[in-house]
């Protein structure tokens, strides 16, 4: 599994960064038909294989998911993934943030700074 953020190249370097987004609330509800606690077992799965890649994992929720009466469970299935990332030692950042910790990370390991460089 790619869970890495990586710069598009089209025969050079685009300035931008692509963040691999891995769970989606529609694909686990509406594409695959996935109750809330089947969601959730499939969502923890991918939580457990990111961090034993030591990967990302984007995750996109939509605010109708947070609504109980369009989306039974799946409020508590997004909280259930920021608890256990938390719980994990993970890092819940936005898309932002992320771009600024990555491009610092690459920045100092271009310059051989890899050791200085603690997140």
């Amino acid at each position: 599994v790619f869970s890495f953020p990586f710069r598009p190249f089209a025969g050079e370097e685009l300035p931008l960064l692509e963040l691999p987004l891995a769970v989606s609330d529609g694909a686990l509800r509406d594409r695959q038909r996935l109750d809330a606690d089947a969601a959730w077992e499939r969502l923890e799965g991918y939580l457990k294989r990111t961090e034993a890649d030591g990967g990302m994992l984007g995750l996109l929720w939509h605010n109708t998911y947070f609504c109980e009466l369009d989306a039974p469970g799946y409020r508590r299935v997004y909280e259930r993934a920021l608890d256990w990332i938390r719980g994990h030692g993970g890092w819940a950042a936005s898309a932002r943030q992320i771009s600024d910790w990555w491009t610092r990370r690459s920045s100092a390991l271009r310059e051989g700074n890899a050791a200085a460089y603690s997140g």
